[in-house]
């Protein structure tokens, strides 16, 4: 069943211009016969309003201008399981902007016995492309778990309070429990600190949580923070967990898409960073200093890009970093339509 102009501009709740009002029920329809009406509800998740109608209109467009290549079906494949599944949408977004640079792109190129995201050409030879929002996800993904475990040990700490805890550094499994055991244990409301790995303080029940208090003092950008609450009259229980994404985190990632692209030939990652905390902003610095003589050599440059909503579209911030210890250089030519490629 297709969408009528009228459904679209609803869910957009009428605030589409005409030309708008027809790209998105073009790509409504055609992402419904792509797959059906069901992943559209999926996607927008309730999630209504102008911004959101864009954000898949823009999904489509760039899928018209992916899907006649070799190998697409692949990213069909994985777009059918979901709009965010093992980062299409960021692969989609890279490789559209790519062509539409006049980029010869070619699918999953064979590297090192594995297969890399793409390789691209414009008056150069062969640049190999890994996109990461997969390795970003994991990083994501992770923290959730750690200070959702913390969040909730720090509420039942002291009756009555709002347990705050600090975590210094990405905590493996044995010092998560660490983390939770040591909680447990603390008896007053009293600051107190866990060697390396973390620190309690309380406050009052109905303390807020911001990025300018405390924790923002102890924990350095860019930070996750989750909150516990409790909602018993009798027993109301609060916990915040705050902790920094490290540069261990982003070495991961380098480590993990460096080890797809090729000894013998230039490589770019691309990654995006929207879900976390700071953004590029946070993030350039992060994988400036894993950038050494001696680590993610393979790493030609970094295409470090960011999304945010806005009522035209997704809208992209990025910048290029590139890795003055890369074996293989960046052609400084290429440097501007990857830069247009990613904003």
């Amino acid at each position: 069943m297709n969408y009528t102009e009228v459904e679209v501009n609803a869910l957009a709740h009428n605030a589409l211009s005409p030309s708008q009002l027809e790209r998105a029920t073009r790509a409504f329809n055609g992402i419904a016969d792509l797959f059906d009406r069901v992943w559209i509800e999926k996607f927008l998740n309730n999630s209504f309003g102008r911004p959101h109608v864009m954000h898949l209109t823009s999904l489509w467009e760039n899928w018209l201008d992916v899907r006649d290549l070799q190998g697409a079906d692949e990213l069909h494949r994985k777009w059918s399981l979901g709009a965010y599944r093992e980062g299409v949408e960021a692969e989609l977004f890279v490789i559209a902007n790519l062509r539409r640079w006049g980029a010869k792109v070619e699918l999953f190129p064979p590297v090192n016995n594995r297969v890399a995201d793409c390789r691209f050409r414009l008056d150069s030879d062969w640049v190999y492309g890994e996109v990461s929002q997969r390795g970003i996800s994991k990083v994501r993904s992770d923290a959730r778990v750690i200070l959702g475990r913390v969040a909730t040990a720090a509420s039942a700490v002291i009756s009555g309070k709002h347990g705050y805890v600090a975590i210094f550094r990405v905590p493996d499994s044995s010092e998560l429990e660490r983390i939770t055991s040591w909680l447990e244990n603390i008896k007053d409301d009293e600051e107190t600190r866990l060697d390396d790995l973390a620190l309690f303080f309380t406050d009052s029940i109905d303390s807020s949580v911001h990025d300018e208090g405390r924790l923002a003092e102890l924990v350095p950008e860019p930070r996750y923070f989750n909150t516990y609450l409790k909602m018993d009259p009798a027993a109301p229980a609060k916990g915040t967990a705050c902790m920094g994404v490290s540069d261990e985190n982003a070495g991961k990632v380098l480590r993990d898409e460096a080890a797809q692209l090729p000894k013998d030939g230039p490589g770019v990652v691309f990654l995006d960073v929207s879900g976390i905390i700071g953004g590029v902003k946070e993030w350039s610095p992060l994988i400036q200093r894993r950038f050494q003589p001696n680590i993610n050599t393979r790493i030609s440059a970094v295409a470090l890009y960011e999304t945010g909503l806005t009522v035209a579209g997704p809208k992209y911030e990025g910048q290029i970093l590139v890795n003055p210890f890369a074996k293989n250089a960046l052609i400084q030519s290429l440097i501007y339509p990857l830069q247009s490629a990613i904003t």
